[in-house]
């Protein structure tokens, strides 16, 4: 007689669910010279160059290296940076510096704007002219040497936030309004968006866009002569700029996070709570490889992570950061098994816990036999379509192999496989039976694969094949491992705490290499979908495609990428109704939307820093023949006793610096 509980699920709470992204921080820690980030630009070489309000800092996606007064910036207060015509323009309380060889130049407001209180809010080029804006000093003209003011003959107007070149027309956002000139010296007010304080302004395309603190936010298109608005009361929040991205989305910098407008009327609201790490937002940049970076007013520079990775953990509401297991039903609601919470329940956005006194849940299995099914640390958990629970153990049924349930395998809809610490089991339509003997040593089974009729199973004694009465090692093949999966080309995948193996028609074993690290090559799971292989590891998670070439193309994603925490659970991995996939991490439930694979990243800048020669830095000057201007390459004639060249590089890659290689190649050897 098999041990019953007749209870029913219990929820012991309801909360709400939301799902946030995970960013990607860079501040004082990681060598940014302070917190308060007002400004960002990239340049040709594609360093990306953050202003501070404590010096100005250059990143190559890796490393910070901070400029200040002491390199010949104006002062430490930089509010605005910006590239023109290949050369960096710095923007200050008070004035102006430009990047000049290896150091900056500098150039303070004369006349009615000498006042260091008055910040440059804008750098532009207009008709071949350099302008400044200054939020409170108004607008100048950089002529030989000088910052010279253009009268706007009203003190609102004079508070300057933002400027564009639109149509052969300068705009200025201003407290007064917008401003437009066609010379650069006479300006008029634009009409169409009143005389209301403007917080910004933005061209793209054929569209000008332009933002008001708390009078909504307006679209204007120039081929249809058509002013589109978006009301205050839908924004919430005071809109202290704007920015658009090459997708044509819309961004709002608040003191109360972001707002992001998608199609120009799609509202959505990233704070906080959704894992932005603070609210006060300054400023937004894309950069050559499409990554949005985001300043803040306290904690430094973000990067946002897109809408691929969204997550779930205590701190959004969820109920455990620990979860090893899961599945959707066919009605759409969620099951999640976890180390500590036992089974958790997702149901139009309402998460709930499920009582079976048991917290660890190590696998389970959907619509066996019409039940659902869970594997805990001390038996096999049964529930219903009325959501009651059954419970079996070894106590009241020999034929459960073993106190701790870990892998569960649908042969089809009345049948399955069980692997515990004791053997394996077959159920079939309510009767379970044991195919392994007592004194047959299986190990912990992990996981089971078929394939051509053939049952193979994986645990920690290594890779066995059932014969039809008894478990046998397959392929003298001994280590621990977790997990086994079959792709469409009917090759065997299986993953250890050593690396991804792969058995083939042939088989032939051959370990599948992924990076050289040893996080890299911890496997934890193994999930086969459309031609692509799902490989959870110590390192983040890898697709890998192509799976019948020798050495199979793959696509990394990891922090920089959204990924909440680099290391994944165990055997926690499954695609839901709508194909999106999901597993756990060391920090939290991970959902993977899987907008965005590609294969073939953004090729990273390489830039020759430095030539020593015997290990010195040199002027070299004198010894160049020729120079060719126009690519910089120079020919050099050489004493004999400077016969030791050395070349010092940097590899520029904001998305993926960690993963750089450098070879070289010495023409002529």
């Amino acid at each position: 007689m098999r041990f019953f509980w007749g209870v029913l699920l219990i929820f012991i709470s309801y909360l709400t669910l939301g799902q946030s992204y995970s960013f990607l921080t860079y501040s004082t820690s990681e060598g940014l010279p302070q917190s308060q980030v007002t400004s960002i630009t990239q340049d040709k070489k594609g360093y990306l160059w953050i202003g501070t309000y404590g010096g100005l800092a250059r990143f190559n996606g890796s490393q910070l290296v901070s400029f200040s007064s002491k390199e010949g910036l104006l002062n430490n207060r930089v509010t605005f940076v910006t590239i023109i015509n290949d050369q960096l323009w710095i923007g200050h309380d008070g004035g102006i510096s430009l990047q000049k060889d290896e150091g900056f130049e500098h150039i303070s407001f004369t006349g009615d704007g000498n006042d260091k209180s008055r910040n440059v809010s804008k750098i532009i080029q207009f008709q071949g002219n350099i302008y400044v804006c200054s939020n409170g000093g108004g607008l100048f003209l950089l002529k030989k040497k000088q910052l010279k003011k253009i009268s706007l003959n009203d003190p609102d107007n004079e508070r300057v936030r933002g400027a564009v070149v639109f149509d052969d027309t300068l705009f200025l956002a201003t407290r007064g309004g917008v401003l437009k000139t066609g010379d650069g010296i006479h300006f008029m007010q634009e009409p169409k968006f009143g005389n209301k304080s403007c917080s910004g302004i933005f061209q793209k395309k054929e569209k000008l866009y332009c933002s008001t603190y708390n009078e909504g936010f307006f679209i204007y298109e120039k081929k249809k002569n058509k002013l589109d608005s978006i009301s205050a009361d839908d924004l919430i929040y005071s809109i202290h700029g704007c920015f658009v991205d090459n997708n044509h989305h819309i961004w709002l910098n608040t003191l109360n996070g972001i707002i992001q407008i998608i199609n120009e009327k799609d509202i959505s609201f990233i704070d906080e709570k959704k894992g932005l790490p603070l609210n006060m937002i300054s400023c937004f940049y894309e950069d050559l490889g499409g990554n949005i970076w985001i300043g803040s007013l306290g904690k430094g520079l973000f990067r946002y992570p897109g809408t691929d990775f969204t997550y779930y953990n205590r701190s959004t509401g969820f109920p455990s950061d620990l979860i090893l297991t899961g599945f959707q039903t066919r009605t759409g609601d969620y099951y999640f098994g976890t180390f500590d919470k036992g089974i958790i329940k997702k149901s139009k956005e309402k998460i709930s816990l499920v009582d079976i006194k048991e917290p660890t849940i190590w696998v389970s299995l959907k619509e066996v036999d019409g039940y659902h099914w869970f594997g805990t640390g001390s038996s096999l958990v049964r529930m219903d379509k009325k959501e009651n629970i059954k419970i079996f153990t070894t106590n009241v049924d020999k034929h459960i192999p073993g106190t701790k349930i870990t892998a569960l395998y649908k042969i089809s809809p009345n049948e399955m496989l069980i692997g515990g610490n004791r053997g394996v089991a077959r159920y079939r339509n309510g009767t379970f039976k044991k195919l392994t003997s007592e004194d047959e040593e299986l190990g912990t089974i992990r996981d089971f694969e078929t394939i051509n009729g053939e049952l193979l199973c994986v645990s920690n004694l290594g890779l066995m094949k059932y014969d039809g009465k008894h478990f046998h090692i397959y392929k003298e093949i001994v280590d621990l491992i977790y997990n086994i999966e079959k792709d469409n080309y009917g090759n065997i995948w299986f993953g250890t705490e050593e690396g991804l193996f792969r058995i083939k028609k042939n088989q032939k074993v051959e370990r599948v290499f992924l990076l050289p690290d040893p996080a890299s090559n911890y496997i934890n799971f193994l999930n086969h979908k459309g031609g692509k292989l799902f490989i959870g590891t110590n390192n983040g998670l890898f697709i890998m495609s192509h799976l019948h070439e020798k050495k199979p193309p793959f696509k990394r994603f990891g922090l920089e990428d959204g990924l909440l925490d680099l290391e994944t659970n165990l055997n926690s991995g499954f695609f839901d109704n709508k194909g999106r996939f999901w597993f756990g991490t060391a920090s939290g439930l991970v959902c993977f939307h899987m907008r965005s694979v590609k294969e073939k990243e953004l090729r990273p800048i390489l830039n020759l820093s430095k030539i020593l020669l015997n290990y010195k830095e040199t002027d070299l000057s004198k010894y160049i023949q020729y120079k060719d201007e126009s690519t910089g390459e120079m020919h050099l004639i050489l004493p004999y006793s400077k016969n030791n060249i050395s070349f010092v590089v940097d590899g520029v890659s904001l998305e993926n610096h960690k993963g750089l290689k450098y070879q070289f190649l010495l023409e002529g050897l």
